[in-house]
């Protein structure tokens, strides 16, 4: 009797956690390039010296950034490319657009600067919300398979906004997105919802069903945020905002939000452990890890002052 073994591909594993699994990222550079990418797209690109020393400089002086290539198939015959910057700044979201005729324009850009005082560049402001479905197949198989049919419902959608992206980190969690600048990453992506989950985002609220964080928290502090969302079911972009981290320990994080709205405080205590249970960390490299997990032991508000100030009261959990 012949006996056939399916594949199984590492974002099919069972049980996959997304709370807390968001890239750690401040600030985003988007480089359109169409010819096809390696595992590691900067250092196996055809780019100049002088553009991979640019980009290597600028990581070391912006830690928290992260440079993505982007295609769409469908502009091959355009005769610019496209750049894009998404950072945050004064605590509001900001895109830039710029159309290069070359790369070689890249080094005439003050990215620094850019970065620095986006104010003196709003003649580059886009008010788009894009969508980056990762399909780098070089990195790892399941976002090429699992990434490219996301990529393309999307596309018929919403058009020039959507692009496919190299790798930013989680491949055990394809289909994976980012939608900037809102700057939230979302995971196990059902083609089916993926129109809806960007729809949400221009309206301004997240789906918590496949968010995997807000990527400008660190991963315990995105887990945070998403208990507190959940408890509260305030799922508006931009509701809260960090107040104070007042405990951070490789088993727990105690962390203090605002709501923007009514200013109500709120501290939130997660437990950081380690799951029992082992897993693969991708299709190329068969290798086994165990997954960081969060879980909620306290959730206090602190009303304002217009709402009593000194009451708290413990929040069910």
């Amino acid at each position: 009797m012949e006996v056939t073994t399916q594949k199984l591909f590492c974002s099919q594993q069972d049980d996959i956690n997304l709370l807390g699994s968001a890239p750690e990222c401040e600030l985003w550079l988007m480089l359109e390039y169409s010819q096809a990418w390696g595992r590691k797209v900067l250092t196996d690109s055809n780019l100049s010296s002088p553009i991979k020393d640019l980009f290597d400089d600028f990581k070391r002086q912006f830690p928290h950034s992260k440079l993505l290539f982007i295609k769409q198939p469908e502009r091959r015959s355009r005769e610019s490319t496209r750049f894009y910057i998404s950072l945050r700044r004064n605590d509001s979201n900001c895109l830039l657009k710029f159309d290069l005729n070359s790369y070689a324009d890249l080094l005439e850009l003050d990215l620094s600067g850019i970065c620095e005082n986006p104010e003196h560049y709003s003649a580059h402001y886009d008010e788009s919300t894009l969508a980056l479905v990762c399909t780098n197949g070089k990195r790892d198989q399941c976002c090429a398979k699992f990434g490219l049919p996301v990529y393309k419902t999307l596309q018929n959608r919403f058009g020039e906004s959507v692009w496919q992206c190299s790798h930013f980190g989680g491949h055990v969690f394809a289909p994976t997105m980012m939608v900037l600048p809102q700057n939230l990453c979302f995971g196990k992506i059902p083609v089916a919802q993926s129109c809806d989950i960007v729809d949400k985002v221009a309206r301004g609220t997240i789906d918590a069903r496949y968010l995997r964080g807000e990527c400008r928290y660190p991963k315990p502090i995105q887990a945070a945020l998403q208990f507190l969302r959940k408890e509260t079911q305030n799922h508006a972009i931009g509701s809260y905002r960090l107040l104070n981290v007042l405990e951070n320990t490789v088993e727990k994080v105690v962390v203090e939000f605002q709501d923007c709205a009514n200013k109500a405080q709120f501290t939130v205590s997660v437990a950081i452990s380690t799951s029992d249970k082992e897993r693969v960390s991708s299709c190329a490299l068969i290798k086994m890890y165990h997954p960081r997990e969060f879980s909620l032991t306290a959730l206090e508000e602190k009303q304002s002052a217009t709402k009593n100030a000194n009451e708290r009261k413990l929040l069910p959990v």
